[in-house]
């Protein structure tokens, strides 16, 4: 399927920044930058200062946050990141 979506929820230590569905989302690894979609395999990775950007199907931004640091857990098309 071309537009499966991905389920995705960002979280701050004050709580939800983000909860619901995308079609790709950019990370800052702390190997580099990482996209991510729908179907993509299991990853754990740390986050280094950057921008999370969320986007639709046509690459559209939808949502952008810069963060200092954090993690982020890519399992069953759900992307949990955690931020601080």
């Amino acid at each position: 399927m071309l537009n499966k979506e991905l389920q995705i929820e960002i979280i701050s230590p004050t709580g939800y920044l983000f909860k619901g569905h995308c079609y790709l989302v950019t990370i800052p690894a702390a190997n580099g930058e990482m996209g991510l979609m729908a179907d993509h395999e299991a990853v754990l990775t740390s986050l280094s200062k950057g921008q999370v950007a969320i986007l639709d199907n046509h690459n559209n931004v939808l949502k952008e946050y810069a963060i200092e640091s954090g993690f982020a857990e890519m399992f069953d098309n759900k992307l949990l990141v955690l931020i601080d």
